[in-house]
């Protein structure tokens, strides 16, 4: 097992590839870039597409999906805050 980053971009709604069955640890600002962390096998070459959505404090978010909690992130000192969210 190893933990590997991947960049995301702050937008609404965006699909990841990851490894097939990869455990998402966090999401964090590095830089000024939004990551997400995820333990992943290494042995294993099957991907998945995964989806995730990135809503910022007040913004609007539809009641109907099914949403795992990844993590809120902080931006510019604070001044923008986004909740990570997996859609499952």
């Amino acid at each position: 097992m190893k933990i590997y980053k991947y960049p995301i971009e702050i937008v609404d709604f965006q699909k990841v590839t990851l490894p097939l069955n990869a455990k998402i640890l966090t999401a964090q600002m590095q830089g000024r870039t939004l990551c997400l962390w995820a333990q992943v096998e290494e042995r294993n070459t099957s991907t998945e597409e995964r989806s995730i959505e990135v809503f910022g404090t007040g913004h609007p978010m539809s009641q109907t999906l099914n949403r795992k909690y990844i993590n809120s992130v902080q931006m510019a000192d604070g001044a923008f805050v986004w909740h990570v969210f997996e859609i499952e």
